[in-house]
């Protein structure tokens, strides 16, 4: 059995798919450049902490 979509209903889904997409853009242009910095700064600080107790590990 297949059902059809009225043209009215399948017009406003792909109005809607329209601002998601144009929703997220604008969330993504703004957030990420922030994000990215956020993940290197925090992967920076794992690693400098980590290497010295890695060094205190190997020495036991």
């Amino acid at each position: 059995m297949q059902t059809s979509i009225s043209p009215h209903k399948s017009g406003k889904i792909n109005l809607n798919r329209k601002k998601l997409k144009q929703g997220l853009r604008k969330i993504f242009s703004f957030v990420m450049p922030d994000l990215i910095w956020y993940i290197d700064i925090l992967f920076c600080y794992l690693i400098h902490h980590s290497v010295p107790l890695l060094f205190i590990i190997v020495s036991l």
